[in-house]
């Protein structure tokens, strides 16, 4: 696996995380 395909990959885990992450807080805020 070359270095940009890692990164890419590990990009995408973070934004995946960051959005369940953000849905959490909304859904408990109310």
């Amino acid at each position: 696996m070359t270095k940009s395909a890692a990164e890419l990959l590990l990009i995408g885990w973070f934004f995946m995380f960051v959005e369940v992450y953000w849905s959490v807080e909304k859904a408990s805020d109310h």
